[in-house]
């Protein structure tokens, strides 16, 4: 099945009057480049010929592109694919009925417009120069060849003033040499070449005289080429600032993909008609993976011509969603001659889901027809490595169904269902739709069951093979290992190897004869890595972390009971060591001592600890409670005490 689109042929609006007119109109002396003032006696100085624009109308660029691919693949002119719609009539305009200079013009042209659109090109600004038009032109004209009345100068770089007889000059003298019709040129161009402007904007510009150049200390001006501008359209731009440059890696993406496309073709070549498939549709995995972002929930994502491009383009960040594979899939076989003229492909369209599952999804894949007389599925998407039918189960398979009920095929325990939408049921019979219930093959041969063991990156699976139709049946899936937990880690000075559990991404505990863990010889709190080796149904290897968690401080801190005299602390404040007023042991870290509360004749020093009592204390007993904490180290969390200190005033 095609998508069938309408195609609209391009409607040129120009809006200036002519390509280039019979009087080459320069630009004005003002209209010079030079370089800074304090240089300019030896700088050159270019004037620029003036330009028309043109704009044109060229309809939807993305339909455009479409054409340009399906040009490129399907190798019809009108840009169709084949029996989509019908052939578009031909413009009577072409460029093969032009002669002299507008012939010329034409073809150089075209050529880059096609360099552009095949990704060969990165500027949209085409030069021409201008002596491929006039067999006389010469690339530098002097004085005396311009015949000026005063031949001493052409230009002044003192002054910046050209020669006034410069201009007139010029006019006489380019203006007999060229003479070509550019609204023809361009016409010729829109009609002979539409869809190879998809990268373009609706405007460009075209110069309508010529330009020169002065440079000091040569004889002569030099004559610069035509310069023609294409604007190129945002998402075709290989610098967003420089509207006329091309990324050649967007543009020539198709031509590539048509390329890459045709050595799969080759590759395949030799092969016979059921290998031919198989090789069709590993290559197509092997190419893409599946964009799982692009689809969005409950929508149809149409990638248009992009579909094919993805697939075969070679670059391994453009996947694509099922549209893709089952294009891709269809072109290849569309392109082959198989042995059996029984054998065929189309795409078909639906939704997909588990049976255990409410939520399904739209989807597109394939129907083979095969030189048995009977239809099997191909869904090449779900063949992909990390899929469902990843081990053959949905190639060329057998199904459970009908096309009204839909068909159904078990993997794994996961039953899959596939429904047709109404369009296709409508588009084809019953019998295009109805598939096989048994897989591709006269006949099964298996052999021994095998282990394909899972590994940290991707499930394994137990399997046999039949000798006959090469198909996989799996026994069971082996998950990979997807979570890795350690116990519980403290720092006690000796060497730490927490216990580790891990679950397959089924959420099932691995048992711990799979694997060994080998743990470095880590002491000290902190993060350190282990090596887990799986055996057994898994295999490979992975470094994980875990932590040893500090331990908690061992501080020990008691307040005590110490004595002054009261004569003594008439005469002056007495400050009483650490020692005399609290007990401090098992400390892990910088101690520090922070009153809490208590007497307002007591204060204590925060880092040593020492106790003042101030001056003219009367006597008694006096109290205050004091925080001390220990800062902690590398492998002790901080930790702190509160205490009572006594002093006695007697």
């Amino acid at each position: 099945m095609t998508n069938i689109k309408c195609f609209r042929y391009l409607t040129i609006i120009l809006l200036a009057v002519v390509f280039l007119t019979p009087s080459i109109a320069l630009a004005t002396e003002d209209a010079v480049s030079s370089g800074n003032d304090q240089h300019a006696q030896t700088a050159g100085v270019t004037v620029e010929a003036e330009a028309e624009s043109v704009d044109f109308d060229l309809g939807d660029t993305d339909a455009l592109y479409e054409q340009y691919v399906n040009q490129l693949f399907y190798g019809n002119p009108d840009g169709s694919k084949p029996a989509a719609v019908p052939k578009l009539k031909a413009k009577k305009i072409t460029g093969d009925r032009l002669e002299g200079q507008d012939k010329i013009l034409y073809d150089a042209l075209k050529d880059a417009l096609r360099q552009i659109a095949d990704g060969k090109r990165d500027s949209a600004i085409i030069e021409i120069p201008v002596d491929m038009l006039a067999v006389d032109v010469k690339s530098t004209y002097t004085a005396e060849d311009l015949g000026l009345e005063d031949p001493s100068y052409l230009y002044d770089p003192v002054t910046k003033k050209w020669n006034p007889a410069v201009r007139p000059k010029m006019d006489e003298l380019f203006n007999a040499m060229f003479r070509f019709d550019g609204e023809q040129i361009f016409e010729c161009l829109m009609a002979d070449c539409p869809y190879e402007k998809y990268w373009s904007m609706e405007h460009c510009t075209y110069p309508t005289g010529i330009s020169y150049h002065w440079e000091q200390y040569e004889d002569g001006i030099r004559i610069m080429p035509f310069k023609f501008k294409f604007k190129v359209d945002p998402k075709y731009r290989a610098d967003s600032e420089n509207e006329y440059s091309a990324d050649t890696e967007k543009t020539g993406a198709a031509a590539a993909a048509v390329q890459n496309a045709q050595e799969i073709l080759d590759g395949a070549a030799a092969k016979d008609d059921y290998c031919k498939l198989v090789f069709y549709k590993d290559a197509i995995c092997d190419l893409v993976d599946y964009n799982s972002a692009a689809m969005s929930e409950g929508s149809e994502n149409d990638m248009g011509p992009w579909a094919l491009v993805y697939v075969f383009d070679g670059n391994p960040d453009t996947d694509v969603v099922c549209e893709g594979y089952s294009e891709a899939f269809q072109y290849l076989c569309g392109r082959t001659d198989f042995e059996s003229e029984e054998i065929s492909a189309y795409t078909v369209r639906g939704d997909m889901g588990l049976l255990s599952k409410e939520k399904v999804e739209l989807h597109q894949w394939n129907i083979v027809h095969m030189d048995d007389g009977n239809n099997y599925i191909a869904d090449i998407t779900n063949s992909d490595e990390g899929s469902i039918g990843k081990c053959g189960d949905l190639f060329l398979a057998g199904m459970e169904g009908s096309v009204a009920e839909g068909y159904r095929k078990t993997i794994n325990k996961s039953t899959i269902q596939f429904r047709y939408d109404e369009d296709t049921r409508r588009i084809f019979t019953e019998d295009e739709l109805t598939l096989s219930d048994y897989i591709y093959c006269d006949a099964h041969a298996y052999g021994e069951w095998t282990t394909q063991q899972a590994t940290p990156a991707a499930d394994g699976v137990i399997v046999r093979q039949c000798e006959n139709c090469g198909r996989y049946e799996t026994q069971a899936t082996i998950f990979r290992p997807a979570r890795y937990t350690f116990a519980a880690a403290r720092y006690n000075g000796k060497v730490q190897r927490p216990k580790l559990t891990i679950r397959d991404s089924a959420g099932a505990v691995i048992p711990a004869s799979n694997y060994t863990v080998t743990y470095p010889k880590r002491i000290a709190a902190g993060t350190a890595k282990a090596t887990i080796t799986f055996k057994g149904n898994y295999s490979g290897k992975i470094s994980k972390s875990f932590t040893i968690a500090k331990a908690k401080n061992p501080l020990y801190a008691k307040g005590r009971t110490a004595t002054v005299k009261a004569k003594k602390v008439k005469k002056k404040a007495q400050t009483l060591l650490r020692s005399k007023v609290v007990t401090v042991s098992r400390k892990h870290g910088k101690i520090r001592y922070v009153k809490v509360s208590g007497s307002k004749k007591l204060t204590i020093a925060k880092t040593t600890g020492k106790v003042t009592v101030k001056k003219k204390t009367k006597k008694g007993t006096y109290r205050i409670r004091v925080r001390v904490t220990s800062a902690g180290t590398t492998n002790y969390k901080a930790g702190s005490r509160t205490v009572t200190i006594t002093v006695k005033v007697k």
